[in-house]
């Protein structure tokens, strides 16, 4: 996922060469390969090919997001592509039947109750899985929470990339959408306590657990977020409009990170900084030695930060 303009010509064209005499060993893999194909053959400046690939996608049941199409796709291998009248055009195509499968995209909501009985409702912790991820690769670690009297909730995107199994909450608007889906589909099969509600998450679906908190889609009274990572961690800024109510219903997070994740260490402390400077109460927890993954006492981070921001053990 580097940049490709980084590359030096003859890489990328060698790792172009490899795509096409390789890439068809891994049809599981398709969906990436050939984005990963699009976007080196366009900076490598052979259009033709680049536009081909892109519309055999859609002969093939494969359909891009307009976030992996646009001028803020990651890598930003597209550019040489973006505004051709022939590009466009299959842009929207992919657009539109992207938007018509997630409608129809089964919704898979995970929802485990409290171990322990107790007078009135239980909090909620609304978990969210990282990229490349699913409910199942995940729930155990926050299954604990529930011998706590705690209700766990997670839902599961239906936004696939790489192989079979691999979901991602890439498209914002898609993210966005189903979320809000999820969170009735919640508030209709379950009953909790709806003043200490908890969204958690780790990687990109800790950005999306700070994000359904600040946003007050869902009504939260604080997040953990576990090695957050995406473009409202990484430019806290993008957080702003958020503040001013968050700050005012007294929201709290808890943040979670190792000193050795390369890729969320840094913007972790960023947004660290940005929280600090807003006035929003929150706790930093630094693990060393630990990457980008779930600390291995992580039973013990969650009771910590689910006290830190409700005032009371789970």
């Amino acid at each position: 996922h580097r940049d490709l303009h980084s590359f030096p010509t003859r890489r990328s064209s060698d790792l172009l060469q490899i795509i096409i005499k390789e890439g068809r060993r891994f049809p599981e893999v398709a969906r990436m390969i050939n984005y990963h194909r699009i976007c080196l053959a366009a900076v490598l400046g052979d259009i033709p090919q680049a536009l081909q690939v892109l519309e055999a996608a859609l002969k093939a049941d494969i359909y891009y997001p307009p976030v992996l199409l646009g001028p803020e796709a990651e890598p930003p291998g597209l550019a040489p592509l973006l505004g051709l009248p022939e590009f466009e055009l299959l842009k929207a195509a992919h657009r539109n039947l992207y938007q018509q499968a997630m409608e129809k995209a089964d919704l898979v909501l995970a929802i485990v109750k409290p171990d322990l009985s107790a007078v009135g409702f239980p909090p909620l912790l609304m978990a969210v899985h990282g990229n490349c991820s699913t409910i199942e690769n995940e729930i155990d670690y926050y299954r604990p929470i529930t011998k706590q009297g705690c209700l766990l909730a997670m839902p599961q995107s239906s936004q696939p990339w790489g192989r079979e199994g691999c979901y991602v909450w890439g498209d914002w608007e898609t993210t966005t959408q189903q979320l809000e889906k999820y969170w009735g589909m919640l508030s209709q099969q379950a009953q909790y306590d709806t003043k200490r509600i908890v969204t958690a998450g780790i990687s990109k679906g800790g950005e999306v657990a700070v994000w359904l908190a600040m946003c007050s889609m869902v009504p939260a009274q604080g997040f953990i977020a576990i090695a957050p990572g995406g473009p409202h961690i990484k430019d806290p800024q993008k957080l702003s409009s958020f503040v001013k109510a968050s700050r005012a219903r007294g929201l709290r997070g808890y943040l979670i990170v190792g000193d050795q994740d390369s890729d969320c260490y840094g913007p972790t402390m960023r947004l660290s900084a940005f929280l600090k400077e807003q006035g929003i109460p929150h706790e930093l927890e630094v693990h060393s030695g630990l990457g980008h993954w779930f600390p291995p006492d992580f039973e013990h981070s969650l009771r910590r930060g689910f006290e830190f921001i409700l005032g009371e053990a789970a």
